[in-house]
């Protein structure tokens, strides 16, 4: 198995591992507080994404398998695969599955997303879920430490990448969900299109009704027709700072 990054023992603080809780029938994740914690980001990306439990589910950029462990722990999947470059990572994914009984139903792989074509066969999953960096590398000032500047932009692989490796692992008709900011729309969404893989749904993702747009969802078919669809904007508060009716369904159920 061609591995990715392991990651030099100053950027690990053991001690900062903890499992915090999923609630959802009782699991937790293991996290380490002084790298990354999930955010709503990937609580959103789970609910937008439309899975059966039929289907061959594949999750890019994984980090510490969020987006697997919460369709696992809701009963969404019989089974997924995660790939994640940083082995340390991979490692906080193995004490989840070993924690919450699930070991059997989640591949973890540790690899780059560039030897994708290495490890796996063409078209072999129906869908692949993909949380990014988000900015672009050169942007902004760079984290000393390598792990958090690699979440934050394209220091190891870019949206092109994300875009080819998609259009590899996916059988005709295939679904690639994804969260982006609107700002990295364009670079998306040619990304997206170059490889084959037809833009469907655009959901954009607003804090509060007053504010613009921060965050939006994008769901692609491979080898589909084109047609777009901009579905109604995701409001997570409202101006009391409770969370919207639909932004409760998404915490209560995993359904957007």
């Amino acid at each position: 198995m061609l591995k990715g990054d392991k990651l030099t023992e100053e950027y690990i603080d053991k001690s900062a591992q903890r499992m915090d809780e999923l609630n959802i029938n009782g699991w937790k994740i293991c996290q380490n507080t002084k790298l990354f914690r999930f955010g709503i980001d990937a609580v959103l990306l789970a609910g937008f994404a439309h899975v059966s439990k039929t289907d061959k589910v594949i999750d890019l950029c994984s980090g510490g398998g969020i987006i697997p462990f919460l369709y696992l722990a809701r009963g969404d999947l019989e089974h997924i695969t995660a790939l994640e470059y940083f082995e340390y990572f991979c490692q906080l994914m193995k004490k989840t599955a070993e924690f919450n009984g699930c070991s059997d139903k989640i591949d973890i792989v540790n690899a780059d997303i560039k030897a994708v074509p290495e490890i796996f066969s063409r078209s072999g999953f129906d869908v692949v879920t993909v949380n990014p960096p988000y900015e672009k590398n050169g942007h902004g000032i760079d984290c000393p430490n390598p792990v958090k500047n690699a979440a934050r932009r394209e220091t190891l692989c870019d949206i092109d990448d994300i875009a080819r490796a998609s259009a590899y692992l996916l059988k005709p008709g295939g679904r690639l969900y994804m969260i982006h900011r609107p700002g990295r729309i364009c670079d998306v969404l040619c990304a997206l299109r170059k490889n084959k893989l037809e833009p469907r749904t655009l959901k954009f993702v607003q804090s509060r009704v007053y504010e613009t747009p921060n965050l939006v969802l994008i769901s692609a078919v491979k080898d589909a027709p084109p047609y777009l669809r901009v579905e109604q904007n995701l409001i997570i508060y409202n101006e009391d700072g409770s969370y919207t009716l639909q932004s409760s369904k998404i915490y209560d159920c995993g359904e957007l």
